[in-house]
């Protein structure tokens, strides 16, 4: 299976479940390696974070949300992790404030959240130049449960019980539920318009909540 790919879909309950599976596949990664996390705000991006810390060998508990800061950075035997919170930036141009060169330089693990909003900056799915591509999938099932999709590099995937090998694979558009191929220069929007639209409805509040979201919630949630 080398030079493949393959996906992990499993369905989890309860947060620690969410960590064990993000350890499981934090003990595959290495310098150089990218996990383009997907998800709608408190699909449990952030708890997925914490267990790469774990399987890393970092602190967990030390793992919090970094909207408000858009990166953190944890050390880890081998390689950091660098936890970066795409969500409030507009594309890739304004990666030059967090210095993105020394962060994509290949010495570290990069985990990021809100990923389709700088897809332009990261490596092609499967084996980019410094390091490996995973792309991690998080969807609401309905009270603790989610389900994740992780999809991989096969070499190193199909090291996790329930992986297999993939092709073609397809997305339903968050916007227009259009399934959406990979190749899309958008995916997993099948057009601009559907991404710029996805975006726009956190700025008119079309996404509605019961209660002001509070930094807690961003911690725990994301």
């Amino acid at each position: 299976m080398s030079g493949g790919r393959a996906i992990l879909s499993r369905v989890t309950e309860g947060e620690e479940r969410t960590i064990a599976l993000g350890a499981d596949l934090g003990r595959l990664l290495r310098a150089g390696d990218v996990v383009a996390l997907h998800g709608e705000l408190g699909a449990g991006k952030t708890r997925f974070v914490r267990g790469l810390a774990r399987g890393m060998g970092a602190d967990p508990d030390a793992v919090s949300s970094p909207t408000f800061v858009v990166m953190q950075e944890y050390a880890a035997p081998g390689a950091n992790l660098i936890h970066i919170d795409a969500y409030r930036l507009q594309g890739g141009d304004e990666l030059d404030a967090i210095g993105w060169d020394r962060i994509a330089d290949g010495r570290s693990v990069l985990a990021i959240e809100w990923a389709e909003r700088i897809e332009s900056e990261l490596p092609a799915r499967g084996t980019g130049q410094a390091g490996a591509r995973f792309d991690v999938v998080l969807e609401h099932q309905g009270d603790e449960l989610r389900r994740l999709t992780i999809e991989g590099p096969a070499e190193r995937l199909l090291e996790l019980p329930g992986t297999r090998p993939a092709e073609g694979i397809t997305r339903a558009c968050p916007s227009c539920s259009k399934t959406v191929g990979e190749d899309c220069p958008t995916f997993p929007f099948c057009s601009p318009r559907c991404r710029d639209a996805d975006l726009g409805k956190w700025f008119t509040e079309s996404y509605r909540i019961s209660r002001e979201i509070k930094e807690a919630d961003l911690d725990e949630g994301s």
